[in-house]
């Protein structure tokens, strides 16, 4: 069976508070796609296969900003993190980091996180970078070819790692995103 759909796995538009965690979302043009929805929080999700994993249009930041950590990205076809012109989420300064499985997306690009307001300095820019570990080499796990190159700072070179019952079977939060049978 084909697990390709042209549907998107998850769209928020408008609203905000709302929380995205310990989904699977496979082979769809975009696995999360957010417009004007702030102050959310995207957590432990696995996203594989998409064209792009997340995608972010607007103000996603409101006051305290949209929370984004323990994500892995594995294996999509185009920049796996995209971020509009006018996007932004709030900087993602902690030390629960996302993950970035199988780099230099299948479709022939090196880019994995991709803002495409290419002013580093730029306020969208500025309120959506994300921290990675001090140590960290570029294209390794936590620390992603990205493009403007301000999009990824250096934090804490400790790691704060998901707790170990978030996101497993037994906690009852874990729902893979399938499209609907004939």
């Amino acid at each position: 069976m084909n697990n390709f759909s042209d549907a998107t796995g998850i769209e928020l538009s408008g609203g905000g508070d709302a929380v995205v965690e310990c989904n699977e979302v496979l082979f769809k043009p975009t696995g999360i796609d957010v417009m004007l929805s702030d102050e959310n929080t995207y957590s432990g999700n696995f996203l594989s296969g998409n064209v792009n994993d997340m995608h972010f249009n607007g103000d996603n930041r409101g006051v305290t900003g949209s929370l984004i950590r323990w994500n892995e990205f594995n294996f999509s076809w185009a920049p796996s993190l995209v971020y509009d012109a006018n996007a932004f989420t709030g900087a993602q300064e902690h030390n629960s980091y996302n993950s970035w499985t199988g780099q230099g997306n299948q479709g022939g690009g090196n880019v994995e996180v991709q803002h495409t307001n290419t002013n580093p300095l730029s306020g969208p820019v500025l309120n959506s970078r994300f921290h990675r570990p001090s140590n960290a080499q570029q294209g390794s796990v936590h620390f992603p070819n990205h493009s403007p190159g301000m999009m990824i700072n250096s934090g804490s070179s400790t790691i704060v790692s998901a707790p170990s019952t978030f996101c497993n079977s037994t906690s009852g939060c874990f729902a893979m995103l399938t499209p609907p049978g004939p």
